[in-house]
């Protein structure tokens, strides 16, 4: 599998900075779903360094899998869920293009 992965910068209630991933996962309908990356600490497979995303990864499906989480929203009292891919065992994946502005007469 590939996926693209994107970094996002984060603050703790505490004022730390941390990093989180991010990517989309494709259902076998055709629609997307948002889910967080992580990455276990594995000896000889790094976490990728955030200056390097968005970039490709590629991974086999025996070297991760998808947990939900449920949790309620603070503000709303909403119970929602989070989806997070558990990544063991990746690679780098082909080169990153961004396409976002394809659809636009620039």
């Amino acid at each position: 599998m590939e996926i693209t992965l994107f970094a996002k910068k984060r603050i703790t209630k505490d004022g730390k900075t941390f990093h989180q991933y991010l990517s989309t996962l494709e259902k076998r309908d055709g629609t997307t779903e948002t889910v967080r990356v992580a990455f276990r600490n594995v000896e000889g497979n790094d976490i990728p360094k955030p200056e390097s995303c968005p970039r490709n990864i590629a991974f086999n499906r025996e070297d991760a899998n998808l947990s939900t989480t449920k949790y309620t929203d603070n503000e709303t009292g909403e119970i929602k869920e989070r989806k997070t891919l558990w990544i063991t065992k990746w690679e780098p994946g082909s080169e990153y293009v961004d396409r976002s502005l394809d659809d636009y007469n620039l």
